[in-house]
């Protein structure tokens, strides 16, 4: 009788580590990520769609298979959700057995395949993320580095410009400011051609504004000291170098010019809060200074979790 207990304790120790292997070859199999912004690791909360996104609690992930140039849609469009229990994004997909060299894109917005290109339509008045990742690691978490693909024109600043004579640098008086722009406001992204680049590289079919959009404008005369005359926009634009028309009149003594619309050529990069300042002068001479700075991004402590202390090195 001690014999068969002993042989049947034996049964369900074999029977219960069989499961537990067959359990941990699931967890295993199965495709999980973590996600970051540039280099900045995300928490799981969402912002409103209007403003920037800081961090997500779910995605939209596609796959495809095969060479890079040769690929063929897997799945499209599956939610990864954030699992607090699992510290990762999580779906119900599997890695295939052999490896059939998956490729996944993935956004916040709906991803579209087609033989040719993966994009996702964008809008200006929501902010996109996307992330393209063509080598994952075989059966493991992998992570995926989102970028804002749109820009953000935000603070614009006149200043009038110097007049020298004699050695004495004198302001000229400028008034009657109008500063616009023509924007980019809807288009195709491709996330394998857009990916690495700021420039508006990937956009297809883009579709600009029917009418300008004022980004500062003052009656003046503008100040020529500390604080300057500036106006504050947050206006969501696909990037591109912009021609953006300056309207002004300058005077000096009795000598008075007026000019309208005057271009100026100013790179608008994506994932980049774009700031510029305009010095207006007389004889259609104008300057400008772009400063850009990243998008403000939330970010979750990993300061008890191993696993994610070398983001912090």
């Amino acid at each position: 009788m001690k014999g068969i207990k002993t042989s049947i304790k034996a049964l369900l120790a074999l029977a219960l580590l069989l499961s537990c292997n067959k359990e941990a070859g699931r967890q295993e199999r199965a495709i999980v990520f973590d996600a970051k912004m540039g280099d900045v690791a995300e928490v799981g909360v969402q912002t409103k769609a209007a403003t920037p996104i800081t961090s997500m609690t779910s995605f939209y992930v596609s796959t495809t298979a095969g060479p890079i140039n040769e690929q063929y849609p897997v799945w499209n469009n599956t939610v990864f959700s954030w699992s607090d229990s699992e510290e990762a994004y999580i779906a119900t997909h599997k890695w295939p057995s052999p490896d059939l060299y998956y490729h996944f894109y993935a956004s916040n917005n709906r991803i579209y395949n087609e033989p040719d290109k993966t994009y996702v339509n964008v809008e200006n008045n929501t902010d996109v993320l996307c992330a393209y990742m063509p080598a994952p690691v075989y059966l493991q978490k992998n992570t995926l580095e989102f970028h804002h693909i749109l820009a953000r024109l935000g603070k614009i600043t006149v200043r009038p410009g110097t007049v020298f004579g004699e050695g004495v640098s004198e302001y000229y008086e400028v008034t009657n400011v109008t500063v616009k722009l023509f924007p980019w406001e809807k288009g195709k992204y491709d996330l394998e051609k857009g990916a690495g680049y700021d420039d508006g590289t990937g956009w297809l079919a883009r579709v600009k504004a029917d009418d300008p959009v004022v980004v500062a404008q003052s009656a003046g005369p503008l100040s020529s000291a500390e604080p300057y005359y500036y106006q504050d926009n947050d206006i969501w634009l696909v990037p591109e170098t912009y021609a953006i028309l300056l309207s002004w009149t300058v005077r000096h003594e009795t000598w008075v010019r007026s000019y309208d619309e005057i271009p100026a050529a100013v790179p608008l990069r994506a994932g980049q809060i774009n700031d510029i300042t305009f010095i207006l002068g007389g004889d259609k001479s104008l300057m400008f200074e772009l400063h850009t700075t990243p998008q403000d991004v939330v970010t979750r402590d990993y300061t008890n979790n191993n696993e994610y202390n070398n983001l912090w090195d």
